[in-house]
């Protein structure tokens, strides 16, 4: 249904609403749009609220005979009282953009020519989103990029905060749509210079000056006004609607001027992701992670760094399951440490080397032991030593030999000779 609030003001909603008393949106960069609503709806109306929920509502002005959308967005929330033979309701709305913060998922992208504006595009539109970037600000990732348990708003905050830039969701389509980047927008007419306040304020890391106005005149992010002929870029929009009267807030930034620094992972240092080795070159892998169903997703190369060092240790060979390992927050600076069963209990430290003769090293935690042919053994252990083999037993030494224990027991199948030299 739409309902006229203004000669040039209008509201879109499947809602039975009979009156709107207020309303006010707030539209600004790295945060999804978000509009807050009071009215009345019929007593007896029997619309069942419950299939309300992430329905659409839009709000337009009309300027020079067309319309101009300023929210369209879902509704994420209502709350109902009675008031006489009314019901009075508050609601909020967001924008589509908040569709893709709900599912958290895995995946990796490990082809480091692709930008980060083409992976965060590729994460969206996995989820029905879609993503317009901006080419010229947009640089290649370098290393991979893992998106762990995150949903893709987030993954797509993050990403923009470590290229240094923004992302803005749409409030015009109704769909899950976002820019990665600052929105290019159009010059527009600036308010009168006496309704300006400047404040010094932090921008990103470092201080900025931010500017503020108030006008009757909707405008978008990321459009261009002149203040004392200097151009300042809309940042934040706030508008507000009462007693029949809609008056939009303005921040605005110098060109140029927003530090952004990157957000904190939400992942800390130590992460482990297991995959399977699909290339082996020299001391470097290349694997297929868990997280992408076993899907290569590029021909990265990571390090062999098994935490024990190379001794007694091999490259792994491709198919085999290894652990990828991250020494840094935020998925950076990664390494394979492990090559082994993940299901196995074994300590990675009990270490062995098998030839095809049939002879054994083991470099276990509480153990040495060497074997020959599966018949002749030595063993060092914490608490005993032993020897075993199915032929005779020499020991020969330049110096002195002793046998010390509580007991020492010597078997031969025939006779045993101690001799002095």
């Amino acid at each position: 249904m739409t309902i006229k609030l203004a000669d040039d003001l209008g509201l879109e909603t499947g809602l039975p609403i009979k009156d709107v008393l207020r309303f006010r949106y707030s539209w600004k960069t790295d945060c999804h749009a978000v509009l807050y609503m009071e009215g009345y709806i019929h007593r007896d109306d029997t619309t069942d609220l419950l299939y309300t929920y992430d329905s659409r509502l839009r709000l337009w002005t009309t300027r020079e005979g067309e319309q101009q959308t300023l929210f369209f967005g879902v509704i994420v929330h209502i709350e109902i009282k009675m008031e006489g033979s009314l019901r009075y309701i508050t609601l909020k709305a967001m924008s589509a953009s908040c569709l893709l913060d709900r599912k958290l998922s895995s995946c990796s992208f490990q082809n480091v020519e692709k930008t980060y504006g083409e992976i965060v595009r590729e994460a969206a539109e996995s989820e029905g989103g879609r993503v317009i970037r901006d080419r010229k600000a947009d640089r290649a990732i370098g290393t991979p990029v893992i998106r762990y348990e995150e949903t893709v708003w987030q993954f797509a905050r993050r990403l923009a905060g470590r290229s240094g830039t923004c992302i803005l969701p749409d409030v015009t389509t109704g769909r899950p749509d976002f820019w990665f980047g600052m929105r290019k927008g159009r010059v527009v007419p600036a308010p009168p210079e006496e309704q300006y306040t400047v404040d010094i304020t932090p921008i990103g890391k470092g201080k900025g000056i931010r500017y503020q106005t108030e006008a009757r005149i909707p405008y978008r992010l990321g459009d261009i006004v002149s203040y004392l002929d200097q151009p300042l870029t809309i940042t934040e929009i706030k508008g507000c609607y009462e007693r029949g009267e809609m008056v939009f807030q303005y921040g605005m930034e110098e060109q140029g001027s927003r530090r952004i620094g990157q957000l904190e992972s939400p992942h800390r240092a130590g992460l482990g992701l297991w995959g399977i080795v699909r290339e082996v070159k020299g001391e470097m892998l290349k694997i297929a992670l868990d997280i992408d169903d076993g899907k290569e997703t590029g021909d990265y190369l990571y390090p062999w760094q098994p935490e024990t060092g190379n001794a007694l240790y091999a490259m792994p060979e491709p198919g085999a399951r290894v652990l990828l390992y991250f020494y840094d927050a935020g998925q950076k600076n990664g390494a394979v440490i492990h090559c082994m069963n993940k299901e196995t209990q074994v300590s990675y430290k009990d270490r062995a080397l098998d030839i095809a003769d049939g002879n054994q090293l083991r470099l276990w935690k509480d153990e040495v032991r060497l074997d020959r042919g599966g018949g002749h053994s030595l063993s060092v252990g914490d608490e005993r030593i032993a020897a075993r083999t199915k032929l005779g037993v020499e020991i020969s030494a330049g110096g002195y030999v002793f046998l010390r224990g509580r007991k020492i027991r010597m078997t031969t199948p025939e006779e045993l000779v101690i001799s002095q030299a």
